[in-house]
């Protein structure tokens, strides 16, 4: 199995660690950290997490107000959106 973040979802991801970034040197990077644990959390057990709509499934990023949604398809994981609480 493969993770594959499609390119809205990684402009979502850039942006919104670049945004943090602007605000206290630093925490982009963990940012950056914390929506990779999200990751990990996804590849090491993809079915554990709840299915929100249409096989859609998410995995909270700690310490951060953001969800990663993603799909299962065959042999992959596609990271569809990773999404602001509000």
């Amino acid at each position: 199995m493969w993770l594959e973040i499609i390119s809205d979802a990684e402009s979502e991801l850039v942006n919104s660690a670049e945004w943090y970034e602007s605000r206290i040197l630093g925490l982009g990077g963990r940012y950056l950290i914390a929506v990779n644990e999200a990751f990990e959390k996804i590849w090491n057990s993809p079915l554990a997490w709840t299915e929100i709509h249409n096989d859609i499934r998410r995995v909270v990023v700690n310490r951060f107000p953001y969800d990663v949604l993603y799909l299962l398809r065959n042999d992959r994981v596609l990271i569809v959106a990773i999404t602001h609480h509000r």
